[in-house]
């Protein structure tokens, strides 16, 4: 936000109120992140509790600058934790009668593959554009 604003001078004038919020606390995100899993319907179990709990605590410790705090979790959560459970769930056998349990619940697993996802897309490189097109 300060680049944005010192990129044009009379910007700066046209938000004279600016609001600076602290970053989460790991507990807080620990919060955040079962709040949406209680308001989805699932369940962790302790192994994958204590497994969320340390890796919130991890990458709270080792944020930078880029580090997204409640969407951070939002992510995890929506894009790690649950995709992972569906895939557990969907090429594990299926069971004879419907059990919503299986459907609701995140396990430890879940947990590590959504870590070992987060720490890929994390550990990508931006490269620069090639150019395309010929010269004259």
């Amino acid at each position: 936000m300060k680049k944005l604003l010192k990129s044009n001078p009379g910007l700066k004038d046209r938000f004279p109120l600016r609001f600076h919020f602290e970053d989460y606390t790991a507990d807080e995100l620990s919060e955040i992140a079962h709040r949406i899993l209680k308001s989805r319907n699932f369940v962790l179990t302790p192994e994958a509790n204590l497994r969320l709990n340390s890796l919130i605590e991890k990458e709270t410790r080792q944020r930078d600058e880029y580090f997204g705090n409640g969407r951070w979790v939002h992510n995890l959560i929506e894009h790690g934790l649950i995709k992972s459970m569906v895939r557990r769930v969907m090429s594990g056998p299926r069971p004879e009668t419907a059990q919503l349990q299986l459907f609701s619940t995140i396990e430890a697993c879940d947990v590590e593959e959504a870590e070992a996802k987060l720490l890929r897309t994390a550990d990508l490189k931006i490269t620069p554009p090639c150019r395309i097109g010929f010269r004259a």
